[in-house]
């Protein structure tokens, strides 16, 4: 289990937070996320034997929204 820190663009409002919670919980290995939409940051607990960080991202993507990660 890792824990990966991302900065998620865009987040200003819980719809937004919920569309990207959806997207990225669908994962296979994403096991929690914590989401702050204040400050736009995730903090994601994953299984990296079955999720990449390239697979959050483009989760993230496909939801309409950019990332960094920490």
């Amino acid at each position: 289990m890792e824990q990966i820190t991302l900065k998620i663009n865009g987040l200003h409002d819980d719809f937004i937070v919920d569309t990207v919670i959806s997207s990225i919980m669908r994962l296979d290995g994403v096991k929690d996320a914590e989401f702050d939409s204040g400050i736009e940051l995730a903090k994601i607990n994953v299984d990296t034997d079955k999720v990449s960080k390239d697979d959050i991202e483009l989760a993230a993507k496909e939801a309409g929204f950019s990332v960094t990660f920490k």
